[in-house]
């Protein structure tokens, strides 16, 4: 979608950044890791425990800082020449390294 995006608005002027985050600590993915607690899974019970994993993973120690995060973002979205995509955060070393080598694409 935001490679049709890119094209359909680079006519006008608009550039279209894909970003992909890791694991970003922040009071989004601390309330959502309460808010599973009590959830009705009902269609999803038997991925409860990996949506729950990951939930918890992005407020782990590792986990990027929010602030650290949106800085690097905001840096390199306004930059003179944004790039097409930015892959930042914990855990996303191999992401990165599998796209930049063809073996996998978003």
């Amino acid at each position: 979608m935001s490679n049709t995006l890119r094209v359909e608005l680079r006519p006008f002027g608009i550039n279209v950044v894909q970003v992909v985050p890791g694991a970003i600590r922040s009071n989004l993915g601390r309330a959502t890791s309460e808010t599973l607690e009590n959830y009705d899974w009902k269609l999803y019970e038997d991925f409860k425990e990996a949506i729950v994993e990951r939930a918890r993973a992005s407020q782990a120690a590792k986990a990027t800082n929010a602030t650290v995060f949106a800085r690097h973002v905001a840096t390199k979205v306004l930059s003179r020449k944004p790039p097409k995509q930015i892959i930042f955060g914990h855990i996303t070393e191999l992401l990165d390294y599998s796209i930049g080598h063809g073996i996998c694409r978003l």
